[in-house]
């Protein structure tokens, strides 16, 4: 091997290594620029997140303020309660007015018999 062949290899080598250092320097930037929209999104989803976050606080603290099931619970059993009271109202005035009608045929038959013996 003489010195011109050698000089020929060592010129193939270098083009090599520039190729190999031009692809490895195009992928090393497509990288950078990967890394920087990846840190773009994550500084956006953080900003949601904390967003998100005050959010759910606000929900939380208007959730604890809801009746609960115990609440709701002891309101349909007071409800039973006075439905049942006004059930037994409802029967009480059905009694009080088949009373008034007793009471308002006999007084009717006491003018009645009254008047036609009026002396």
């Amino acid at each position: 091997m003489g010195i011109g062949q050698f000089a020929e290899w060592l010129d193939v080598v270098y083009k090599i290594m520039v190729g190999a250092f031009g692809i490895w320097l195009y992928l090393d930037r497509k990288n950078d620029k990967t890394h920087l929209r990846i840190s773009q999104l994550e500084e956006r989803i953080d900003q949601r997140l904390d967003a998100h976050a005050g959010r759910i606080v606000r929900m939380e603290a208007v959730v604890e303020k809801q009746p609960t099931h115990d609440n709701l619970a002891d309101v349909y059993r007071e409800i039973r309660k006075v439905s049942d009271s006004v059930a037994g109202l409802t029967a009480a005035i059905s009694a009080v007015q088949a009373t008034l009608v007793s009471v308002e045929k006999l007084t009717s038959r006491m003018d009645t018999f009254w008047r036609d013996h009026k002396s």
